[in-house]
């Protein structure tokens, strides 16, 4: 006679899982933009309360509507906030022969991203500040030109 998976309850067998902290959202948003190379769940969305309100008061921008309205050639100052990937502090040999430094990462807010720079001692004052897979507030100035958007980071806040 053929067995059913649920005939013979007296033999079955539990898999017992170990007990383990819960992944915070930083660390589930890295393992998400790793494995799927996009987020499911933007890190961004657990201060959605905040930044909405900082918006409503002129506080913060979306870094998308930011980029959009950026005049060729023109500085605008923006407050942006954003999940931190790629950063990277290197350093150059200035004409005077004198070090110095420059701090590059990448911001995404979910509307969209933007490369950040920062230079000499804005580099080193901020290098130590926040990491990768962060959310931070930034000040700063978006630049373009013919490269595209940077955005010139002048001080950061971080929020997880």
């Amino acid at each position: 006679s053929q067995m059913s998976f649920f005939d013979n309850e007296e033999e079955s067998h539990y898999l017992i899982l170990p007990d383990v902290e819960e992944m915070s959202v930083k660390d589930i948003a890295a393992l998400e933009r790793d494995y799927l190379g996009l987020f499911v769940h933007h890190p961004i969305d657990a201060f959605k309360e905040k930044l909405d309100r900082w918006r409503a008061k002129g506080m913060l921008t979306a870094i998308e509507d930011t980029v959009k309205s950026l005049k060729s050639g023109k500085d605008k100052p923006a407050r942006l906030c954003g999940f931190v990937e790629n950063k990277e502090l290197k350093t150059f040999r200035k004409k005077n022969g004198t070090t110095g430094y420059v701090l590059k990462f990448t911001m995404d807010d979910g509307s969209g991203s933007v490369r950040c720079i920062a230079f000499n001692k804005d580099a080193t004052n901020l290098v130590g500040a926040f990491q990768d897979n962060q959310v931070i507030y930034a000040n700063g100035k978006l630049e373009s030109n013919e490269y595209g958007v940077t955005y010139k980071v002048s001080n950061v806040y971080t929020l997880g």
